[in-house]
């Protein structure tokens, strides 16, 4: 990625609202299991938030889309695009 592209690093509004995503990601992953009121219940309804906050992502700034990325199992992607249909 090239970081001087990514509107990321260059607009402080869409750097703002990936931030948020980003926080709710790690809200429903450190939630897991706890049984408050923040707990998706399993790590499948967990992984689909994520797979629509991480199209959100990549509507704002695909270049930090593939950052973010490139560290999320491609196989879970796959059976969320599955669920879609």
């Amino acid at each position: 990625m090239a970081r001087a592209r990514s509107k990321y690093y260059t607009n402080k509004k869409i750097r703002e609202r990936i931030d948020k995503i980003l926080e709710r990601n790690a809200t429903n992953c450190a939630n897991l299991g706890t049984g408050t009121s923040l707990d998706l219940k399993t790590r499948e309804a967990v992984e689909k938030a994520w797979c629509k906050m991480a199209e959100t992502i990549l509507k704002l700034d695909s270049d930090f889309y593939i950052s973010v990325m490139k560290n999320t199992d491609g196989n879970f992607l796959i059976q969320y695009r599955a669920s879609e249909l």
